[in-house]
């Protein structure tokens, strides 16, 4: 009751705007100084993810892994 469903926030903020911008790393990959280990899958739908970031970090700061898998549990895969 105390928050209100994610229909409403996505309804809101239908296009690319300061909401969606806020919690992207790909706003300002420099921002990012932790070393990274990215993990996906080859049909995940986010496997693109784990290719920018191997491409716009210092390659000595990630490590990207992408396997024969999707984006569920491990027993799904």
């Amino acid at each position: 009751e105390a928050v209100d469903p994610f229909i409403h926030t996505w309804l809101d903020h239908q296009t690319r705007d300061d909401y969606w911008k806020h919690g992207s790393v790909c706003e300002d990959y420099p921002a990012i100084q932790a070393n990274v280990l990215a993990v996906g899958g080859w049909h995940d739908p986010y496997r693109d993810t784990v290719l920018r970031l191997v491409e716009h970090l210092d390659p000595a700061k990630v490590r990207g892994l992408i396997g024969p898998w999707s984006h569920q549990y491990p027993d799904r895969g």
